[in-house]
């Protein structure tokens, strides 16, 4: 099956009935293997030491070429935003951007804040100076035609936050950003909120929580296909929670929680585990303050505990659905502190109970992975309106009308050039801070 017919595929069924998309130049490639085989050898490495915790593959000087965006520091000790751009064979070894003021940074996401086509950087800031005495809070970068700013564009300091999303709450065509607070070792629980965008790239805080919670991860996705785009939370002792989008915004309680216990999440994500065309949920649950030690999915529509990671119990960590095998279906990349990378393949019965791929490296202390083109490989043009999900979360290469965040399109008019999926590299930060973050690639890789 080519790329094509595999970006149509998805099109036909991750948008809704007001929103159009279509792709306009296939590449006819073809990317299909019938197993998940990563090699074994670590291809990169970054050389610096840091706590690296946040990272996310993304062409920040538009070269069409993915580097690498990390941010370091988490609770241990103050770190900075680096950037490893790509030098036309592999990711530079040292990164060439380097903000100009260490903190204590928790993860990064990207996408274009201010509609000019480039892409920024969004970052929470776990604690302020004092560490866990002084909350942190948010940072902004904003491209400036290839070129980052060394101090931040737009800044909000109040809250203990480790993680963050984007998308379009209010589908105005800005992007937003959702942040997730929370610091469970020694602060009271606290409520998270949205920071909607005037249309600069600035923000004013447009909703919050009804309640404090501690929570450590939240996307933006649209699980129910109403083009609408819900939020979903990953907290700590207490269900993980979903909210559904509508034109008056979210509401004050969740419409839905996870039942049970074991509840620490550290990180979450969306897709179809089980190939039954409807996004479900998966959180990885850390164990080191009584967590269940599993990666748990919770399946659409309905949303019931569906799967559960059947190895040995750990310290969960970073977690990634993506399409590692080119088989048209989605797989999850999972990690722990102190642990190997594992695949868990997606087959008829649905994500496998254990891994079908564990690498070697087995003092991983993972944070975050990102996958995407790791050489220059064929683009596809993709025109629609609305807010389209990317076929299988793949990268923009470049965007001409519209906004990009969290695997989605945005605007009344959308045209955008998306990489295929080929000459793929799956990148994870570590905060083991002599360790340097890595870099996996299919094998073979040519």
């Amino acid at each position: 099956m080519s790329i094509g017919c595999i970006a149509l595929l998805f099109l036909s069924c991750r948008i809704s009935d007001q929103d159009s998309a279509e792709i306009v130049a296939d590449s006819g490639l073809d990317y299909v293997h019938s197993e998940i085989s990563l090699s074994q050898e670590v291809v990169w490495r970054s050389v610096e030491p840091a706590y690296a915790t946040g990272g996310e593959l993304v062409d920040i000087n538009g070269d069409g070429l993915l580097d690498f965006v990390v941010s370091e520091g988490n609770d241990m000790e103050p770190g900075y935003i680096r950037v490893y751009h790509h030098n036309g064979e592999m990711l530079e070894s040292e990164a060439s951007f380097v903000s100009s003021k260490a903190q204590f940074y928790g993860h990064v996401s990207t996408g274009d804040l201010n509609g000019d086509g480039w892409s920024d950087i969004v970052v929470s800031k776990f604690l302020g100076t004092e560490r866990f005495d002084e909350p942190g809070g948010v940072e902004v970068y904003l491209n400036e035609e290839g070129s980052l700013p060394l101090t931040p564009s737009w800044s909000w300091d109040g809250a203990y936050t480790f993680s963050l999303t984007l998308g379009d709450m209010e589908q105005d065509g800005d992007i937003d950003i959702a942040v997730a607070v929370g610091e469970a070792y020694f602060n009271e629980p606290d409520v998270s909120f949205i920071l909607c965008n005037d249309g600069s790239g600035s923000f004013f805080r447009c909703w919050e929580d009804s309640l404090p919670r501690y929570s450590f991860d939240v996307s933006f996705c649209d699980l129910n296909r109403d083009g609408w785009q819900d939020i979903i939370f990953a907290h700590q002792g207490e269900g993980h929670t979903i909210r559904w989008g509508n034109a008056e915004g979210f509401s004050e309680l969740p419409d839905w929680q996870a039942q049970g216990d074991g509840f620490e999440g550290n990180t979450l994500d969306w897709g179809d585990i089980n190939g039954d065309e409807i996004l479900d949920i998966v959180v990885s649950d850390n164990n080191q303050l009584g967590g269940s030690g599993t990666v748990r999915a919770w399946c659409g529509p309905d949303f019931w505990l569906c799967w559960e990671s059947q190895d040995d119990k750990m310290m969960q960590s970073a977690i990634l659905l993506r399409d590692f095998d080119g088989d048209g279906d989605t797989d999850l990349a999972a990690s722990s502190w102190w642990g190997a990378l594992r695949i868990y393949e997606q087959t008829e019965e649905g994500l496998s109970l254990e891994p079908v791929f564990v690498g070697n490296e087995s003092e991983i202390v993972a944070e975050a992975f990102s996958w995407g083109a790791m050489q220059k490989v064929e683009k596809e043009i993709f025109v629609g309106s609305g807010m389209i999900e990317i076929p299988q979360r793949r990268t923009i290469a470049s965007i001409q009308k519209g906004v990009f965040a969290g695997g989605y399109l945005f605007g009344e008019e959308i045209e955008a050039q998306i990489y295929v999926l080929d000459k793929m590299g799956l990148v994870l930060t570590d905060w083991e801070k002599y360790q340097g973050n890595w870099m996996f690639v299919p094998e073979p890789m040519e």
